[in-house]
């Protein structure tokens, strides 16, 4: 096919590459509309067979444990999936399995246990609805200024108030019945422990899905990693081994540092656009790599950039 690059044409670095994916899905729908990052369905079947193309695809378990024993010659790729939305299971799941192979899915407790809406979703309601004048006008008593982005000032300037804000345009300009029915984009806690049972690794993405801008935020980080463990366990019965940060920051590095100082058995997982390389000192994080989940030609790209970090790629 056009614009996929052969293993003759392209070598990988022996490394593992994790290739991050959010929804698979053929809708986005209003609470996705302004987030974008799902990922059509015809479109997943073409990267997993570009993928297979360049390397062997294994389980995140498998990979992880080539990584840490030192074990990586030849170029490993991986599938994970996350927020805990609905199309995975629903698409990506049958997918993979026909491929031979499983992928992780990183799950925030609330937005599963139907107890909160992801408030990045809720954003992308109310400017879908044509309600982000009222909006932005009640963001300004938190700093909103005319020239800032709300999607980006809500991100960067995270906090409690415009947490509150956001949930408060959502809820007035919705139904109990559609905020119920929002929901529907999420999977169970029976998807979830159906997929483990599937043989999926199941990870553990934060309570909420809350931004951590500033190394303030590590210690509702950590609570909120805690929070969402407890739930997990509860439903699979086991603890996930993974911990997903949200929206892939570090706060300088310090919410890895603090993952890894409450419990030295837990792994951070981030995005980093690189791969992981085992014969080099173990980092203190696993990275990841999004492609451009509705290109079905860069995929190729995205990988041998990737390795060209790691300075092993070669054409």
């Amino acid at each position: 096919m056009r614009g996929i690059v052969s293993r003759q044409q392209m070598k990988l670095a022996p490394a593992w590459f994790i290739l991050l994916y959010h929804n698979v899905s053929w809708e986005e729908g209003p609470l996705l509309w302004h987030i974008g990052g799902t990922c059509p369905p015809d479109i997943f079947r073409e990267h997993v067979k570009a993928a297979r193309n360049l390397g062997r695809i294994v389980s995140v378990r498998d990979g992880y444990e080539r990584f840490t024993s030192g074990g990586i010659d030849e170029p490993l790729i991986s599938f994970w999936f996350d927020d805990g939305l609905r199309g995975v299971s629903q698409y990506a799941v049958e997918i993979l399995d026909k491929a031979g192979v499983t992928g992780a899915t990183s799950i925030c407790s609330r937005f599963a246990a139907r107890s909160e809406m992801f408030w990045r979703f809720k954003l992308s309601y109310v400017h879908s609805i044509g309600a982000t004048r009222e909006l932005r006008e009640r963001l300004e008593p938190s700093g909103l200024s005319d020239t800032d982005f709300t999607r980006d000032f809500s991100l960067t300037s995270f906090s409690a108030d415009i947490l509150g804000t956001i949930d408060k345009v959502y809820v007035e300009r919705t139904s109990a019945a559609t905020r119920e029915d929002h929901f529907k984009i999420f999977d169970t806690p029976d998807d979830v422990v159906q997929m483990q049972r599937l043989g999926w690794e199941i990870a553990n993405h934060s309570a909420a899905h809350h931004s951590c801008p500033n190394v303030h935020f590590v210690p509702n980080a950590i609570r909120q990693f805690e929070e969402a463990e407890e739930t997990i366990k509860a439903w699979t019965g086991s603890a996930p081994h993974f911990w997903v940060l949200p929206f892939g920051m570090e706060a300088d590095g310090r919410l890895t540092k603090a993952i890894l100082e409450r419990s030295p058995s837990r792994i951070p997982v981030a995005v980093g656009q690189k791969a992981n390389r085992s014969n080099a000192a173990q980092p203190a994080a696993l990275y990841r790599i999004c492609p451009r989940a509705t290109d079905r030609r860069s995929l190729s790209r995205e990988l041998l950039a990737a390795s060209a970090l790691i300075g092993a790629a070669t054409a």
